[in-house]
């Protein structure tokens, strides 16, 4: 209820005669008491005022590759990544490529694992139970040779010496057998640590692909193509931008009537209606040099258009967030023209294309109130040439550009469906919220019942809860005694119930303690209250 302040003056002027020469008493007629009034009207305050926060990544980190090699690829900085979710072990979501290594060291390891995995696999199969019944055989005619030597021997037919030999070849034989039983069970223990390595050379080759571990958005890149990083380089660094939180900073006092899960409006500048949020959390002590808490929130947060054009049509197309331009690399060759292969280059059964903005070139701006343009497909031939530009963009020659010129705007990343000569509608996104922006917050608990708030002063109790206030008839400008219901309060203004409220309904605020029910009144001023 906006403030406001009208003055009305009831000054009653009367203009008496008497007869010249007569003396006679003049009786005054009883003058309406002056009185301020509120004009009802319903309303919604709020016990406390709206407190500063702050907002904050939801989470933040910087992620690096678990082995070393050369980048061949890395995202650029503000891209959107989904992250990687798995649940009881199965892959739910892949996850986004952030970067890749040059996988040729890594595969050349895993050919060299899975040959020695085989190499170890025919060892244990073929040769070591061959050397085994070689080891056998070996110690059997041992065996043989000592029982017949022993027996001539017994016969006084051998000497002692012949016999401790054929002992010795036949305990020798004996050892061949537990070497070859030994060598296949290390055979067994080969073959494991050679699959042990084959799965190790396997996981190395899958590391050269850096994937997004969580959904965020690219705050910063450390590393550019053609650099070389060691395991747990930070190669970038990813913010969580949805949801976000929020931390407000209150009195011991304060904190003390919140509690987690407690609803919460936040209000961002330039945003009309409040994002929702909650309590996530409240910190346990209190900081040591402020004696205040933290309590933290926390919020969805959504990609916005920057600018919202007044057109209402535009929420109507195919929404576009991205242009790119047609380049030319070399300046004195016209003929010369690339394009960006992964985000402008499409092609469907009849060859290769792009979808070109009518309207604008790449020198014009894009107008903010009305970004409508059409789009037209034109037919290219991609040459052989293919050039990386410092890993921000992959460009590819055009052998054949059709009527492409180096002046004309492309759409980057086209969404499915689009046709010749639709209309699109360039809208470049934002987050709504950005960590380290300023917000205020008002806790939902601390809102009350809307209805008729008016100052103490303007009730008379009569009750525990009930009471009356004075009331200006608008045709006799009289008072009249009205009962009401006292309810919750605010400050200093208390919600008050009662049959013969509504807007508009003028209620005494200052000088209610000195009326009579039906006493006349003036207005002199009127108080516009905004709980």
């Amino acid at each position: 209820m906006s403030m406001k302040s009208w003055v009305v003056l009831g000054v009653v002027g009367m203009s008496l005669a008497a007869p010249v020469g007569c003396k006679r008493d003049v009786v005054l007629p009883p003058q309406p008491r002056p009185v301020t009034v509120i004009e009802l009207r319903v309303s919604e305050p709020s016990r406390s005022s709206r407190i500063m926060g702050v907002a904050e990544a939801w989470a933040e980190q910087d992620v690096g590759f678990e082995v070393p090699g050369r980048v061949i690829f890395v995202v650029e900085e503000n891209s959107l990544l989904q992250g990687r979710w798995v649940e009881q072990g199965k892959v739910i979501e892949k996850g986004d490529v952030l970067a890749r290594l040059d996988r040729d060291p890594y595969e050349a390891a895993l050919q060299t694992s899975e040959a020695e995995v085989s190499y170890a696999e025919v060892n244990l199969k073929n040769i070591y139970p061959a050397e085994l019944e070689q080891a056998e055989a070996r110690r059997k005619l041992g065996e043989a040779t000592y029982t017949r030597m022993k027996e001539a021997y017994d016969r006084n037919v051998a000497t002692i010496t012949e016999l401790d030999e054929t002992e010795a070849e036949r305990d020798v034989a004996r050892a061949g057998v537990a070497r070859a039983q030994a060598q296949i069970e290390a055979g067994r223990a080969g073959v494991e640590r050679a699959e042990a390595g084959l799965t190790q050379a396997k996981l190395d080759l899958s590391y050269t692909t850096l994937l997004a571990p969580f959904t965020a958005e690219v705050a910063k890149v450390n590393i550019r193509v053609g650099g070389y990083v060691r395991p747990g380089d930070p190669v970038a660094h990813l913010v969580t931008m949805d949801p976000i939180k929020i931390n407000v900073t209150v009195s011991g006092e304060t904190s003390r009537t919140i509690s987690t899960e407690d609803a919460a409006d936040i209000f961002i500048r330039g945003r009309a209606e409040p994002l929702p949020g909650s309590v996530y959390l409240k910190s346990t002590t209190a900081d040591a040099s402020t004696r205040t808490f933290t309590i933290t929130l926390v919020t969805r947060n959504h990609r916005a258009p920057v600018n919202k054009p007044d057109d209402p049509a535009v929420y109507g197309l195919a929404r576009i967030e991205s242009t790119l331009p047609v380049i030319r690399l070399d300046p004195d060759n016209k003929a010369s023209l690339w394009v960006d292969e992964p985000r402008c280059l499409r092609k469907d059964d009849k060859g290769s294309f792009v979808w070109v903005i009518e309207g604008i070139s790449k020198m014009q701006a894009i107008d903010p109130a009305r970004p409508i343009y059409t789009v037209r497909k034109v037919r290219v031939t991609p040459g052989k040439g293919r050039f990386n530009l410092q890993g921000l963009y992959i460009l590819r020659d055009l052998a054949d550009p059709g009527d492409l010129t180096d002046d004309r705007l492309l759409v980057g990343d086209p969404p499915e469906g689009l046709a010749d000569g639709d209309r699109i509608a360039i809208l470049p996104m934002d987050w709504a919220l950005r960590p380290g922006a300023l917000v205020q917050v008002q806790f939902r608990r601390d809102k009350v019942a809307s209805g008729y708030y008016v100052p103490f002063s303007a009730v008379m109790p009569t009750g525990e809860d009930g009471g009356y206030v004075m009331v200006v008839d608008p045709e006799s400008n009289a008072a009249r005694k009205t009962p009401v219901k006292m309810r919750e309060t605010v400050g200093d203004l208390v919600r008050i119930e009662g049959a013969d409220l509504a807007d508009g309904v003028k209620v005494v605020v200052e000088g209610v303690h000195y009326l009579q029910d039906g006493e006349g009144v003036s207005i002199v001023s009127r108080e516009a209250r905004a709980p």
